[in-house]
């Protein structure tokens, strides 16, 4: 499954890209997507950020989601 992955702020900085294609292995069920992501750029294993999958925040997916876009989101502070 081919999914199009956002990087903002310091991440994007991090990685030196705003976006990129990212193939997932469908023979995982579920897949914990930091793990994931600290393992396919090494940059973001000592860095704080956030997933969110469809503007919705989450830690997992699972294979047979829906899965349009895969935000990469720095930590922000609100008020």
């Amino acid at each position: 499954m081919m999914v199009k992955v956002l990087y903002f702020g310091m991440i994007a900085d991090a990685l030196g890209k705003t976006e990129e294609e990212i193939s997932f292995d469908n023979s995982s069920k579920e897949i914990n997507l930091k793990s994931f992501f600290n393992s396919h750029h090494k940059e973001l294993e000592n860095l704080n950020y956030s997933v969110a999958v469809n503007q919705e925040f989450k830690e997992k997916v699972i294979i047979d989601d829906t899965i349009e876009e895969i935000a990469i989101l720095p930590p922000f502070a609100g008020g």
